[in-house]
């Protein structure tokens, strides 16, 4: 290779070399860049809040447990607005649910009617204009007896009868809230689907309230006696025990959390391997670069000598 030609091949050389050194940089630059969206997006795993599902022991409170003479329960547990309640066991009609079950709607000549499994809904002033039998009416006492001794909070109102009509014309009464009957049915959208919770009248045993007694308490403050209307002590102890309606609100409000935050995390994950795909590929093309520059530099050491013998050769005037 002559002396012009090795000049044109070292200026080919360093051209290329300066253009690998730039696409290196640009690289760099690049793999920087996806490295702090790759720490902004773990910094925003790192923030988030992980739901922690609910303990039981959350939700514990004392119930106080006695028994009358003649073996009746008595309870005692506070109300919500920190009111005592007190209560005895009786027997008579309650009503048992009976879990979620179908909501029709049944088109007629009298407009649109709304069923449940196929069985007619009215209100409870309709169904007594029509049913005004003790049936009916014991029914009637056992969803009382159910949701007023047990809450206290109950409204007859609030309620719609499902008419059960047996085959033999006998007919009993089962009831649900007529809120989620209206939702459910989807009187206000246009959805024709949808469940009801139903409540079936039997005989049971239900928690009474008690009103006028008096009470007396221990030295760490449990309640300790009560004393009822009729003139008799009874001794009461405590036991904890979970409420249970606290619970499942908590249990649900977790598992919803828990759903959007694992739609968080999946979706964190999915940048994130977008990012390391993303720079895996600049690794390749950066170490494919540094392959190419070590051999420029081979060469570039190379065409340097043959110059540098060519120089010699031409204008020194002696050997040694």
């Amino acid at each position: 290779m002559g002396m012009a030609a090795s000049q044109a091949r070292m200026l080919s050389l360093l051209e290329r070399m300066s253009d690998v050194e730039f696409e290196g940089q640009q690289i760099n630059q690049q793999r920087l860049m996806l490295s702090n969206k790759m720490n902004e997006v773990m910094e925003k795993l790192t923030n988030m809040d992980v739901p922690t599902p609910p303990s039981k022991q959350d939700f514990l409170y004392n119930k106080f447990y006695g028994k009358t003479r003649n073996g009746k329960k008595i309870t005692a547990q506070m109300n919500d607005d920190g009111t005592l309640r007190i209560t005895k066991q009786n027997s008579g009609m309650v009503v048992e649910d009976t879990g979620l079950q179908n909501i029709n709607k049944i088109v007629t000549d009298n407009g649109t009617e709304i069923r449940v499994n196929g069985r007619k809904t009215m209100s409870i002033t309709d169904a007594n204009n029509k049913y005004g039998g003790s049936d009916l009416q014991d029914a009637l006492t056992g969803l009382r007896n159910t949701f007023d001794y047990k809450d206290g909070k109950y409204n007859q109102e609030n309620y719609t009868v499902i008419i059960n009509e047996a085959d033999n014309g006998k007919v009993t009464f089962s009831f649900c809230l007529t809120e989620d009957l209206k939702t459910g049915s989807g009187l206000e959208t246009e959805n024709d689907n949808g469940m009801v919770r139903v409540y079936t009248a039997v005989h049971g045993s239900y928690e009474e309230a008690i009103d006028d007694v008096e009470i007396s308490y221990d030295a760490k403050g449990y309640l300790d006696k009560v004393l009822l209307p009729n003139g008799e002590t009874v001794d009461m102890s405590v036991e904890q025990q979970v409420n249970e309606i606290e619970y499942d609100i908590a249990v649900n409000k977790y598992e919803i959390k828990k759903i959007e935050y694992d739609k968080e995390v999946n979706e964190i994950n999915k940048q994130t391997s977008v990012y390391q795909r993303q720079d895996k590929i600049l690794e390749l093309k950066l170490t494919r670069l540094d392959t190419e520059r070590n051999a420029l530099n081979t060469e570039i050491e190379a065409v340097k000598k043959v110059i540098q013998d060519s120089t010699e050769k031409g204008f020194k005037t002696f050997s040694g």
